[in-house]
């Protein structure tokens, strides 16, 4: 994702972005810009999210659901949409 467009979605107050790709980042960004922007501004990300095509109405519930790791950032989840 582009800073340019991680910055519209942070502007639109956005408090979670899931992508089908392993980094919200372009893969030539070794500083992970677009992941310090959500960071900075509570934006919760969800990478590798696959079989988004099955998603068949514009409005549902997602359920994120993280391993509960000790001083971590991050984790491996179990997305679902209802």
């Amino acid at each position: 994702m582009s800073s340019s467009a991680a910055k519209y979605l942070i502007s639109k107050n956005v408090n979670l972005v899931g992508i089908d790709s392993p980094s919200i980042d372009i893969g030539t960004d070794g500083r992970f810009s677009v992941h310090h922007m959500f960071s900075k501004n509570n934006v919760l990300i969800v990478e590798n999210l696959c079989n988004l095509e099955k998603i068949s109405d514009i409005h549902f519930k997602l359920i994120v659901l993280p391993l509960k790791l000790k001083d971590a950032t991050g984790s491996p989840v179990r997305a679902i949409a209802i």
